[in-house]
């Protein structure tokens, strides 16, 4: 059995968790904006001062997984809205390639925006980190378990209190159990566009 550990994402490691991302989650939105999209939200999150993101490795430097998200929330979307110059070709790209993103596009610019978006109203900002994404290769056993571990490791030895996140609510259920099985508890349910999501919270103790 090949053995796999975990270390801190780097720039070179963008075009592997691309791979990966666009593997696992096909047909959601930022798959659909496309590779030149991924390469550049990944390297803005890398950029971000509260990001934190690790991969999973082989022994070979093979990567198999990554997990990424960022402390206080609220500043990584103003981060990310003010980005502007290194999204907009992919934007545009993305765009051409599929027209329909259009709309997508602008509706997911109005919810990075909403400072008082529902997930994070009882929350204090600063005391969080979001878990954004987190995914592995087709045959990666247990490297979302030593991905997760990481992340709240990470995340509390910043001294940060809280850990959310958001995934679907219909037919995922071996993700929701994911999720509980590493101590996350719901916080509620989130409707965006017709699509509902439960949201999660992981407190210190």
């Amino acid at each position: 059995m090949t053995s796999k550990s975990v270390r801190p994402m780097k720039v070179n490691d963008v075009n592997s968790v691309v791979e990966i991302h666009q593997q696992a989650f096909q047909g959601f939105f930022l798959e659909q904006m496309g590779m030149s999209f991924l390469k550049a939200y990944y390297r803005i999150v890398l950029a971000y001062s509260g990001s934190v993101a690790h991969v999973c490795i082989r022994e070979d430097g093979f990567v198999v997984g990554f997990v990424v998200g960022f402390i206080a929330p609220k500043a990584f979307y103003y981060k990310l809205k003010r980005s502007k110059f290194q999204l907009m070709l992919p934007i545009l790209f993305g765009v051409i390639r599929n027209p329909k993103l259009v709309v997508k596009i602008f509706e997911n610019i109005k919810r990075v925006s909403d400072s008082e978006s529902v997930s994070r109203k009882t929350l204090v900002d600063t005391d969080t980190a979001e878990l954004s994404s987190i995914a592995v290769g087709s045959v990666a056993k247990g490297v979302g378990s030593l991905l997760i571990d990481a992340f709240i490791k990470d995340v509390f030895l910043r001294d940060i209190v809280n850990v959310t996140l958001t995934t679907d609510y219909e037919n995922n259920e071996l993700v929701n159990n994911f999720y509980l099985k590493h101590g996350f508890t719901k916080n509620g349910v989130e409707v965006r566009k017709g699509r509902k999501l439960w949201r999660y919270i992981l407190t210190k103790g």
